[in-house]
């Protein structure tokens, strides 16, 4: 009810459903244990540690999501560490591949008119192919098919080759690339399904700008565990968001590392009742591309709100919600 009341109607399928998902663990998580702001803690590694070198190493051998995995079950633990650098690593390479998108010419139409890029299929056989490694009895739903990619010779040979050098070779033909996507298509079996939208906000990743990496867990139907990677949020460098049911709600920065640029990972929670009580008139609305605008402007003129309303693509806007921005 809260994503419907942020977008209204939006497309249908696996995309809707992990941006859901992720959400609501996202969401709950924050809400869970929740503690004042100054409990949060804050982990700046390298300070105080020499040259800038050296603290850029030690910031990149710490793993967002480390300080939380000695509170999970045996099943749990690796599916987060496995989850925070699959996310990561597809951050890192739509990222690399969103100023070429722009230029326009990496893209296609799928059946129903939506737009699918060159990103999408790579995020997606990547994620995939990495997580089944892994957890071979795991189930897989995502949204895209290799169907319109076998299509086009030309995209296909292009994502190939892009995931070839991603996967260091793990999928390096056609048929393990169309293989990798379509395990999108194994659905829910046993008791852990994973559930991926490979490039959240099309529109803002054909833009240069926001959109969102979205990874969500269930187990036996429920959800357990959820990952976006943003890579344009907070910074030039992106922000991580993860939560675990029980475990909390956290953002690490940044997702893409960058020398200098010190780790930080902080446990995150919704606003407060009584803060968003005295902060009513300054709030800000959530819109995406399928808000129905004119009652988004009724629901701010009861509010007595005369800020702007914050436009994002992709579920970065849910993350930020989550940390009481």
């Amino acid at each position: 009810s809260i994503r419907s009341s942020l977008d209204g109607q939006g497309k249908s399928g696996a995309g809707v459903f992990a941006r859901a998902l992720c959400f609501v663990v996202v969401g709950i998580g924050s809400a869970s244990r929740a503690r004042s702001w100054c409990s949060i803690y804050e982990h700046h590694l390298g300070r105080n540690r020499g040259s800038r070198g050296t603290r850029c190493a030690a910031a990149a051998s710490f793993r967002p999501g480390a300080l939380i995995e000695d509170s999970l079950d045996t099943s749990l633990a690796p599916r987060l560490r496995a989850a925070i650098s699959v996310v990561t690593e597809a951050g890192k390479l739509t990222k690399s591949l969103q100023a070429r998108v722009v230029a326009g010419g990496l893209d296609a139409q799928k059946e129903d008119d939506s737009v699918v890029t060159v990103g999408d299929f790579a995020a997606q056989a990547l994620v995939l192919s990495r997580l089944a490694l892994e957890f071979p009895d795991d189930g897989f739903i995502a949204e895209e098919a290799s169907e319109g990619l076998r299509s086009q010779p030309e995209l296909l040979a292009e994502v190939l080759k892009i995931v070839t050098s991603a996967s260091d070779g793990a999928v390096a033909s056609e048929q393990e690339l169309c293989a990798a996507i379509d395990l999108a298509a194994k659905g829910s079996v046993g008791q852990f399904t994973w559930v991926l939208d490979p490039i959240d906000g099309t529109r803002g990743f054909k833009n240069g700008e926001q959109y969102c990496i979205g990874l969500g867990l269930l187990d036996r139907g429920s959800p357990v565990l959820g990952v976006l990677g943003c890579p344009n949020d907070h910074s030039e460098h992106g922000r991580l968001f993860f939560a675990v049911r029980g475990a909390g709600a956290h953002a690490a920065t940044p997702l893409l590392a960058a020398e200098g640029v010190d780790f930080k990972e902080s446990r995150i929670q919704v606003s407060s009742r009584a803060s968003a009580s005295e902060n009513i008139p300054h709030a800000i609305l959530l819109e995406g591309r399928f808000t129905d605008h004119a009652r988004n402007n009724r629901v701010q003129k009861a509010l007595g709100s005369t800020t702007t309303p914050l436009r994002l693509d992709s579920m970065v806007k849910y993350g930020r919600l989550a940390a009481g921005e």
